[in-house]
């Protein structure tokens, strides 16, 4: 099937540029959440295309699984797209399944106000 899929084209980030972004951050966390591709549903239209045999039975995938085309791709799509606007404000790098959350200190702003926006941030993105 893989051989019949058409190639989703988008582009997956640079590692130079991500690590880049993390230049004058001082406080990190991050997630790595391998767990995220089951999460992602195949249309139910589409679940027909990953069916496969097995020694009990035909068995056709309700989510995505590796191995198909265009999963890493397709999640990274869905990752960069729920994070948009942490992504573009420069708080949040997405690379597949980590997720890098990263904050510099601001101008005139303690280690303790620092260090609560930065855990602010991180309940933001796991809510």
């Amino acid at each position: 099937m893989n051989v019949w899929t058409i190639k989703n084209r988008y582009p997956l980030p640079l590692i130079p540029s991500l690590i880049d972004r993390l230049r004058d951050c001082t406080l990190f966390t991050g997630f790595n959440i391998e767990w995220g591709y089951n999460e992602v549903l195949i249309k139910p239209k589409d679940q027909w295309k990953a069916m496969f045999i097995t020694n009990e039975g035909l068995y056709g995938p309700m989510v995505m699984f590796f191995g198909l085309t265009n999963s890493p791709t397709t999640f990274q799509t869905m990752m960069n797209t729920i994070f948009h606007n942490l992504i573009n404000e420069g708080s949040v790098t997405i690379y597949m399944d980590d997720i890098a959350i990263h904050t510099g200190p601001q101008p005139g702003e303690s280690k303790g106000d620092h260090l609560e926006r930065h855990q602010q941030l991180v309940q933001h993105v796991l809510k």
